[in-house]
């Protein structure tokens, strides 16, 4: 029997909740388990994943899960509500061509997934839920026997834009916004191409844990504060979005100026090795969350330098929240609709703007501007996006309970 007010809520997404950033995915997790149980179910591993040292850390913590047959923990003392579900890895079927033969394992490995979660779901006695699948909807065939009180499709990128996911995910995404009763994209662009399938589509933007980085107190890492000033910071995931032709001509004419990226480098999307010769050009590498605040106050000035194509105008970039939230000024490419952010942002459309207002930024930007950063920051915190998402699942499940 379920002990809270709201029903419980299966998340299945693409990010696994220890994964190498910080995901909108599993911040909604946690926000939503303040208030009721949520069961957040790791992305699977896959037999080929298990061949990946890179992966050994996560695989060694969900080995002892495996082992023990429990496959769910409890991981956050603060969050007693929010339970991470780990399946065993399943085979490995993205190379297959799209066609029976892959929808047969397709299927096989949802079932597979199904088997763990319906297990935890009996150990903490649910038997009625919200499904929320949000990006990852090769694994959105529910497969249960427990009443399914709303399902909800949710975007957070621009399916066709992500390489390797895109070669079934595409059209697994539009199977399942179909099927959902209704979808949520993290930008209008995203929200208007899940339209096409579902009229029952709204925007939920992203946004940031503005206390956590508003009142940070702590000092900047040894590894950030070693660099000489000015420090013109990227933090985040280093994949296929940077614009590395552009950023190798802006380092290489700004030798008086040093570079840092912070985060992880996409295995698959990374594109920056001619980068590392320079001097002035530092990567620092993953950083854990906790620590973001901490590099953020060290930088003179941060960057979002994305090339401008199809795919990042579908974006709404979690990372110029934190960015704001500590004040700092904020470079960007025009890559998306910044119309929110015009008046507190640098926007640039070409090399040439990008060294202009780089320079602008760290000569006269004044002290004034930090407290009108901040504002926009603190109109866009995650308490104010759950309110949106506490409000749809209460009136969406209404609707349904009262048919």
């Amino acid at each position: 029997m379920n002990p809270f007010a709201e029903p419980a809520v299966v998340i299945q997404a693409m990010p696994r909740w220890d994964g190498a950033y910080a995901s909108t995915s599993f911040t909604i997790a946690k926000e939503l388990s303040k208030d009721r149980l949520v069961f957040y179910v790791d992305h699977p591993f896959t037999w080929k994943d298990m061949l990946n040292k890179s992966a050994e850390a996560q695989l060694e913590r969900r080995r002892a899960l495996w082992n023990r047959q429990t496959y769910h923990e409890k991981p956050f003392k603060d969050l007693p509500n929010l339970v991470i579900i780990s399946p065993k890895p399943v085979p490995s079927i993205n190379f297959l061509p799209p066609g029976s033969v892959y929808n047969q394992c397709r299927a096989y490995n949802n079932r597979l997934v199904w088997n763990y979660i319906n297990m935890t779901l009996d150990r903490f006695a649910v038997s009625e839920f919200v499904y929320l699948n949000s990006f990852d909807p090769v694994y959105s065939m529910v497969d249960t026997t427990k009443e399914v009180l709303l399902k909800i499709y949710h975007s957070v990128d621009y399916m066709p834009g992500e390489r390797y996911i895109a070669r079934h995910g595409v059209q697994a995404e539009e199977l399942f916004a179909k099927q959902a009763d209704i979808v949520i994209g993290t930008s209008e662009p995203i929200t208007k191409r899940l339209r096409k399938w579902n009229r029952r589509a709204m925007t939920i933007e992203n946004a940031a844990d503005f206390s956590m980085f508003d009142e940070f107190k702590g000092e900047v890492p040894e590894d950030m504060a070693s660099i000489p000033y000015p420090r013109v910071l990227y933090l985040g995931n280093i994949g296929l979005r940077m614009d590395y032709t552009m950023l190798e001509d802006i380092v290489s004419e700004n030798e008086g100026v040093n570079f840092v990226f912070a985060g992880p480098e996409n295995s698959r999307e990374f594109k920056g090795e001619a980068l590392k010769k320079y001097k002035n050009v530092y990567f620092l590498g993953r950083k854990d969350y906790e620590k973001v605040p901490a590099y953020i106050k060290g930088a003179d000035l941060c960057i979002i330098p994305f090339i401008r194509n199809e795919y990042t105008r579908h974006i709404y970039p979690l990372k110029i929240n934190e960015y704001l939230s500590m004040g700092k000024p904020v470079l960007v490419s025009n890559f998306a609709d910044f119309s929110s952010f015009k008046d507190v942002v640098y926007l640039y459309e070409s090399k040439e703007e990008f060294q202009e207002k780089m320079q602008e930024a760290l000569t006269v930007d004044g002290e004034d501007k930090i407290s009108e950063r901040k504002a926009v920051a603190a109109s866009n915190t995650w308490e104010k996006r759950m309110l949106t998402w506490r409000k749809l699942l209460r009136e969406e499940v209404q609707i349904r309970v009262n048919r």
